[in-house]
């Protein structure tokens, strides 16, 4: 074998080495890219924009925050609406868990306070919508709000 044919050989080995370089981390490097996601950061959570903040446990049960229209229900977050994120799921599941506690909250209190007090007894209240709030360490008594 020629010494031009040795080299030429080598070369070619070389170029092609150096290609499957360029191209084993790219393929690496976009599968951890599926892996991650930018919006919530793997966390599979986004701060609400009205109640920021991750609560682990919500400092407070209020009717109001629990009935707002961000849907955070007082967590102080959403799940991630990106749906290919791989943190996703268990936030859902997490959020539905924790959020149905909290409507579950308010539906015994509305069924037990809200019965007692729109009552024919009180007609004027009937067009009240009573609030309810709780922390670790006060229940408050209803006071109605005026709707309508």
């Amino acid at each position: 074998m020629s010494h031009s044919r040795l080299i030429h050989d080598r070369l070619s080995v070389f170029i092609i080495c150096s290609m499957l370089l360029l191209v084993i981390p790219s393929s690496i490097g976009a599968e951890e890219e599926k892996d991650y996601c930018n919006r919530c950061h793997n966390t599979g959570k986004v701060e609400c924009d009205e109640h920021g903040g991750d609560w682990e446990h919500p400092p407070y049960k209020s009717s109001v925050i629990i009935e707002a229209e961000c849907g955070c229900c007082g967590l102080g977050w959403l799940p991630c609406p990106e749906e290919d994120c791989p943190k996703r799921p268990a936030a859902l599941e997490e959020f539905k868990r924790k959020t149905d506690m909290l409507k579950a909250w308010l539906q015994a209190r509305r069924a037990k306070v809200d019965a007692k007090i729109l009552t024919d007894k009180y007609p004027k209240l009937k067009k009240t919508k009573p609030l309810h709030a709780e922390t670790d360490h006060c229940i408050n008594i209803p006071a109605p709000s005026r709707t309508g």
